[in-house]
């Protein structure tokens, strides 16, 4: 697999990732709006989710030793 390759893969996995954290962000969203919570964006939902990646990846990698 040449260069080419490699940046067409690359591509489709970030791509992947950045689909995913916005659908985790919309259900975040309803969610928040089903709980009536006040003054809730769609982009403060992603932020939390985000938010929320890097504290479990922290955690893990604490607790893992």
């Amino acid at each position: 697999m040449g260069m080419g390759g490699v940046l067409v893969l690359s591509t489709l996995v970030l791509g992947m990732i950045f689909v995913a954290l916005i659908i985790a962000g919309i259900f975040l969203y309803f969610g928040c709006k089903l709980a009536n919570i006040k003054d809730v964006s769609l982009g403060k939902a992603i932020i939390a989710v985000v938010g929320g990646g890097i504290l479990s990846f922290i955690v893990s990698s604490i607790f893992s030793i």
